[in-house]
C-alpha cells in the first residue's frame, strides 16, 4: 500500500499507508517502535494497533526523541514509547512499549511532538500541549511551586490559553528546541458595533485573529443590494490592539444593509464577511424638561424627541438585530455645562484682569459632570408624519391637575441624503433618573452631587443630553440651540429688599395715577406710572437664580403673590374682597444668578390694598413669592402650565402706619445708655389690654426719626402747631429684639366661596370657612433704640444748636419736655404725625419738698406722701399709680434693703403774688410737679434699717418715673415715720 506519511524520531521512524496502518523501524529499547521490548528493527514493522483501534485507521503521526503520538479515524489520541515527562499524554510517566490511547473525548486533527513534549489541534482550532514544560515551550503559564519544586510536565493534553491566541483558531503549530511557534490564520470573527449612523458613523471595530499592524489595511462597505448610485466604498484601518481592526468609516450615500469585508494587504480580501445595518442619523428636537430645579431633576424623567431611524409604527428602524432589543433600551450620555457667568457676578468674584476673567469663562464653560445612563424608548399608538416634531403642552381641564400631557407638533427639518422619505417620523426617549439612582447607584448620585454642588460660582447648568443607537458607540451631536437642553438649577430665594412696603404710600401713588388715567391727562401718565412702579418694586436676593438671558426661548418667570390672612381676620373681609386676593400674578426680571426684581402692578396693588382700607382695615399683611415658570411664549403652547422653581417661599409686608408707644414712657436727658423700647399701642378697644404689644415683622431697612419741638421757652399745648428738627437713626442705633411669640392659624388663602348661594350685594360679607391644618409661628419684635449720648446732643445740628427765650437774664437755656419718636419700616415713607410715640425728658429727681409736711412723730401706714419735686421745669407727663410708670423707693442705711411702692405723678398748680386788698397786684402761676403715694405697712417697712437722727427713724426717698429704670438718688433722709 503507498505511503501516506513519515515522521522521524531519535534513531527511528514511523509511516503511515493509505490503508491507515502504521510501520516503524530503528532503534526500540524505550518501546518507540510499538512491537513490544527490543532494541532494534532493520525493516518496517507494522504496529499492532488492533488493540486500541479496532477498525480505525491511523490518519496522522507525531514522533519525539523516544515517543510516538499518534491520531485515529474519529480524532482519538494514541501513543506508546519513552513517557518519562508524560509526553504519552495518558496521565501517568511510564514507558509504554505497545499503543495506548488517551481516553477523554476530544477530537484532535493535527499532531506534533519533538524532544520529550507534544501538541495536538482539535477541530475547533485550539492547541493542546502536553509533556515536557522545558523551556516553557508548551505555552502554559508558569506553575506554582509545590513542595519546593515547581513542576516540570503536564501529563495529559492541556489547552493553550494565551491572552494573545484568545479566540484565535490554530492553524498549525511547531516545535524548536528553546521554543515553539503558532501559527494563525488571518479570520475575522465579528464587528462592534453591528450598526452605525448614516453621517457621523465615528469608528467600527473588526475582532478576530492573525491581524497585525500594517499600513495596506483596507477595510471596504458593499451594499447588499447593488447600485451605480451606490458603489462600494473603503477605508484604511489600524490594528488597535491585539486582534482588533479599527477603522474611521465613510459617509454613506443611502440606509441598509452593508457587506464588511477586510484585506491586510489592501489586494487579498479576507473569505470571511460579516453584515453592518447603516441607519439615518437621528436628531434631537426637543428636550424636556426646559428647565428644572436639581432636587425635581434626580427624582423624575428626561424625554427626548428625536428623529432619524423612525418607522412609521413609532418603533425604531436599525435593522435585523434590532428585533432582539425587547426592551428597547439605548444609550443617553448626560452632560452637564456649566452656564457661563455674566458680568455681575465675575465682578463680584473679584477677576483681575479681562484676561483672567476670559480664562475662568473658558474653565467654568466646559462640561463639569458626565454620566452614562439607559433610556427607553416610549411606545406610541400613532406617529408623527413628515417632520420631526417639537413639543407642546397641554393643562387638563381640570386647573387643579398634578399633570400634563405632552404632545408633538411638525417642526420642519432639513433634508439629508438620497434617501430621504417624505415622510420623517419622530420617537421619544424616556430617561428615569429617579430609577437609575434607585438602583444600586447611590455612590454615583453623591458623585453627581458633589460636582453640581459650588461654594463660589453659581450652581446653574445646562444640561444637554446625546442619544446613541448602538450601544454608546456614536452620539447625537451635541446641539448648542437652548432648546435642546434643560437648564437645571437650584434656585435658592432668601430674601426680599426691601422687606416691607407702606400701603399709606402704595395708596396715595396709586390714587395719583388713577386719577390721571380718568382724567386724561397723558403727560403725567407714563411719569405717574413709573413713580408708582418705584416704589412697589421688590429685590429678592439669594442665589442660583437663572438670569434672563439664559431662560429658553419664549419661557417666562412669574410671581404669584400668595396673601397669608389671619383668621380672625377673614371673618371681616367680603366675598369679593376674598377673591380678589387669589391669582395675583406679576412678571418677574432675573436680573442675575444672585437678584430678581418685581414690580406690583396697579391691578394688584389695588387688589392687595382694598382689604388694608376699609372700616376695620387690616394693620399689615404679609405677602408670600412663589416663583413659578411660564410656558405661555413656547411655540406651539397649548394652556397654562406653571412650574414651581422652588419649594422655598420669600415674603414681604404690607403695612399700615402703626400707633407707637415708647417704653419707658420717660427719659433722663443726661442718660447716655438709654434703651428705649418701641412697639405698637394696643387701643383700649381691642380685644387686647391698653398696652405694648411688638411687631410682626422686623425690617434691615427701618429707620428711627427723633422729633424735637422747637419750642421757644414754655410748654406746648397738645394739639397746637409745633416745628420740629428731625434726626433719623439708623442701623447703629437702632434693633428689632424678640418680644413674645404666639400660635396664629393663618392659611394662605381660603377655600374658594361657595357661588351657588345667593349674594346680598359686593359688600355682603360671606361666611367663609377657613383651614385650621395650617399654623404659622408669629414671630413678634420690639424695636429698641439706643441712645449713645445724652438727649441734648442730638439736638446740636444746624442752626437749632441751642434754644433761649428772651429773658436770658431770668431764664435758663430751654430744651424741650419731650420729644417725638416715628418709625418707617420700609425707610423711605413718614407715618401722620399722631401716630408718633411721645417720649417724656426729666432732669435729677433726686431734689423734692415733702409738702405738705407728714404729722408730727412720723407717717405711719396708710399715710399719703407728696414729694414736690424741685425742677427747673416741670415734667409735662402725668400718669396715675396704677400705670406702673412712676415709683418711689424706700431705703434705710442698708442699701441691700428696699421697698418699692407705685406713685401717682402730678401737676399742681399755685399762684403766688396775690393780695386780696391790691387787685392790681401781679400773680405769679408756678407749676409743680407732684409725686403722691401711700405707705405700705410696717410689716413691709420692718425689711428697712432706719437712719436715726436724734431720736426720729428717717428714710430715704428715691424717685423715678420711667418705671424703675433710673431713680433719682436721694442724698438726705426726709421721711420721718413712726
Amino acid at each position: 500500500s503507498p505511503i501516506m506519511k513519515v515522521s522521524c524520531g531519535s534513531r527511528f521512524a514511523i509511516a503511515i499507508t493509505k490503508t491507515g496502518k502504521a510501520f516503524s523501524w530503528g532503534a526500540g529499547e524505550c518501546g518507540q517502535l510499538g512491537t513490544g521490548r527490543c532494541t532494534n528493527r532493520d525493516i518496517p514493522t507494522e504496529v499492532p494497533m488492533g488493540a486500541v483501534a479496532g477498525e480505525s485507521k491511523v490518519v496522522e503521526v507525531a514522533c519525539g526523541s523516544g515517543h510516538v503520538v499518534a491520531l485515529l479515524e474519529g480524532g482519538t489520541l494514541c501513543g506508546w514509547g519513552l513517557n518519562k515527562s508524560g509526553q504519552l499524554g495518558i496521565g501517568d510517566t511510564r514507558t509504554r512499549f505497545a499503543p495506548d490511547v488517551y481516553d477523554e473525548k476530544v477530537s484532535f486533527v493535527k499532531l506534533f511532538a519533538d524532544g520529550h513534549s507534544s501538541a495536538a489541534i482539535d477541530s475547533a482550532g485550539l492547541l493542546y500541549t502536553w509533556g515536557s514544560r522545558g523551556y516553557n515551550r508548551l505555552l502554559h503559564p508558569i506553575p506554582e511551586v509545590v513542595d519546593g519544586k515547581p513542576p516540570t510536565c503536564e501529563l495529559t493534553p492541556r489547552v493553550v490559553n494565551l491572552p494573545l491566541l484568545q479566540d484565535c483558531k490554530i492553524a498549525s503549530f511547531a516545535f524548536c528546541k528553546y521554543s515553539s511557534s503558532v501559527l494563525v490564520l488571518s479570520t475575522v470573527m465579528k464587528i462592534s458595533p453591528t450598526r452605525g449612523p448614516k453621517r457621523s458613523f465615528s469608528k467600527l471595530r473588526i475582532l478576530g485573529c492573525g491581524f497585525w499592524n500594517s499600513s495596506t489595511i483596507v477595510v471596504k462597505f458593499s451594499s447588499k443590494i447593488p447600485s451605480i448610485y451606490n458603489p462600494p466604498r473603503s477605508c484604511t484601518g489600524i490594528q488597535s490592539e491585539t486582534g482588533v481592526i479599527s477603522c474611521k468609516p465613510p459617509k454613506f450615500v443611502e440606509t441598509g444593509e452593508y457587506i464588511v469585508s477586510l484585506s491586510m494587504d489592501g489586494t487579498i480580501f479576507l473569505p470571511q464577511t460579516l453584515e453592518l445595518h447603516i441607519y439615518k442619523d437621528a436628531s434631537i428636537q426637543k428636550q424636556l424638561p426646559l428647565i428644572v430645579s436639581q432636587e425635581k431633576l434626580l427624582k423624575n424623567e428626561i424625554s427626548l424627541v428625536f428623529s432619524g431611524p423612525v418607522a412609521a409604527s413609532g418603533q425604531l428602524d436599525l435593522g435585523p438585530e434590532n428585533q432582539s432589543d425587547n426592551e428597547n433600551s439605548y444609550d443617553v450620555k448626560l452632560l452637564f455645562f456649566r452656564s457661563e457667568v455674566d458680568a455681575i457676578t465675575r465682578q463680584h468674584h473679584n477677576h483681575k484682569d479681562e484676561t483672567t476673567a476670559a480664562n475662568n469663562a473658558a474653565k467654568i464653560s466646559k462640561c463639569v459632570y458626565e454620566l452614562i445612563v439607559k433610556g427607553k424608548l416610549q411606545k406610541q399608538e400613532k406617529s408623527v408624519p413628515r417632520q420631526t416634531s417639537a413639543v407642546s403642552f397641554s393643562q387638563s381641564e381640570d386647573e387643579h391637575a398634578d399633570h400634563h400631557e405632552i404632545h408633538a407638533s411638525p417642526v420642519p427639518t432639513p433634508q439629508q441624503g438620497k434617501d430621504h422619505d417624505e415622510n420623517v417620523h419622530s420617537a421619544t426617549m424616556l430617561v428615569d433618573l429617579a430609577e437609575y439612582f434607585t438602583s444600586n447607584n447611590e455612590q454615583q448620585l453623591n458623585l453627581l452631587l458633589e460636582a453640581l454642588s459650588s461654594t463660589s460660582l453659581p450652581a446653574v447648568f445646562e444640561l444637554k443630553c446625546l442619544i446613541s443607537l448602538n450601544g454608546g458607540q456614536d452620539y447625537t451631536a451635541i446641539n448648542h440651540d437652548a432648546a435642546m437642553c434643560s437648564m437645571v438649577h437650584n434656585f435658592l430665594p432668601s430674601v426680599a429688599n426691601p422687606c416691607c412696603l407702606s400701603a399709606s404710600r402704595l395708596w396715595q401713588s396709586l390714587r395719583d395715577y388713577t386719577a390721571s388715567m380718568e382724567a386724561g391727562e397723558s403727560d403725567d401718565i407714563d411719569q405717574l406710572r413709573n413713580a408708582l412702579e418705584e416704589i412697589s418694586k421688590i429685590k429678592i436676593i439669594g442665589k442660583n437664580f437663572v438670569p434672563s438671558s439664559k431662560l429658553p426661548k419664549g419661557v417666562m418667570v412669574e410671581g404669584a403673590l400668595l396673601p397669608v390672612l389671619p383668621q380672625i381676620s377673614t371673618g371681616h373681609l367680603t366675598a369679593k374682597q376674598i377673591a380678589n386676593l387669589k391669582d395675583l400674578i406679576v412678571p418677574v426680571n432675573c436680573d442675575s444668578f444672585e437678584s430678581l426684581s418685581l414690580a406690583l402692578t396697579p391691578d394688584v396693588l389695588r387688589r392687595l390694598l382694598d382689604p388694608m382700607q376699609m372700616e376695620n382695615p387690616l394693620t399689615y399683611l404679609e405677602i408670600q413669592l412663589r416663583f413659578q415658570l411660564n410656558y405661555a411664549l413656547v411655540e406651539g403652547f397649548r394652556g397654562g402650565v406653571n412650574d414651581n422653581l422652588s419649594e422655598t417661599l420669600s415674603s414681604f409686608f404690607l403695612y399700615e402706619d402703626f400707633h407707637c408707644a415708647v417704653h419707658p414712657m420717660a427719659c433722663q436727658r443726661s442718660s447716655l445708655t438709654s434703651k428705649i423700647q418701641i412697639g405698637i399701642l394696643i387701643e383700649e378697644n381691642s380685644t387686647v389690654s391698653n398696652g405694648m404689644d411688638g411687631f410682626p415683622f422686623c425690617s434691615a431697612d427701618a429707620i428711627v426719626t427723633i422729633h424735637f419741638p422747637l419750642i421757644g421757652g414754655g410748654a406746648v399745648e397738645e394739639g397746637s402747631p409745633v416745628e420740629f428738627v428731625q434726626i433719623p437713626l439708623n442701623k447703629d442705633h437702632i434693633r428689632f429684639i424678640p418680644a413674645v411669640s404666639s400660635k396664629t392659624i393663618t392659611p394662605s388663602l381660603p377655600p374658594p366661596i361657595d357661588t351657588s348661594r345667593p349674594a346680598e350685594g359686593d359688600n355682603a360679607i360671606q361666611e367663609v370657612p377657613t383651614s385650621t391644618n395650617i399654623a404659622k409661628e408669629i414671630e413678634k419684635y420690639w424695636l429698641q433704640v439706643q441712645f449713645n449720648s445724652p438727649l441734648q446732643d442730638y439736638l446740636t445740628v444746624g442752626s437749632h444748636s441751642s434754644i433761649t427765650t428772651e429773658d436770658q437774664a431770668t431764664e435758663t437755656v430751654n430744651v424741650a419736655d419731650y420729644v417725638l419718636m416715628s418709625v418707617s419700616f420700609d425707610g423711605k415713607s413718614m407715618p401722620p404725625q399722631k401716630q408718633w410715640a411721645k417720649l417724656y425728658l426729666y432732669d435729677d429727681l433726686s431734689n423734692y419738698l415733702i409738702h405738705p409736711a407728714v404729722a408730727k412723730g412720723g407717717a405711719v401706714h396708710g399715710s399719703v406722701i407728696n414729694l414736690q419735686l424741685q425742677l427747673s421745669r416741670p415734667l409735662a407727663m402725668v400718669v396715675t399709680a396704677e400705670s406702673g410708670h412712676c415709683l418711689v423707693r424706700l431705703r434705710g442705711q442698708k442699701d441691700d434693703a428696699q421697698v418699692n411702692v407705685p406713685a401717682a405723678l402730678t401737676r399742681q398748680e399755685t399762684h403766688e403774688g396775690k393780695d386780696p386788698k391790691d387787685k392790681s397786684a401781679v400773680v405769679k402761676s408756678i407749676v409743680k410737679s407732684v409725686v403722691t403715694f401711700t405707705l405700705p405697712e410696717g410689716t413691709e417697712l420692718n425689711v428697712l434699717d432706719p437712719v436715726m437722727s436724734g431720736k426720729d427713724k428717717m428714710l430715704y426717698v428715691d424717685v423715678s418715673v420711667d418705671g424703675g429704670a433710673n431713680y433719682g438718688i436721694c442724698t438726705v433722709a426726709k421721711l420721718q415715720i413712726k
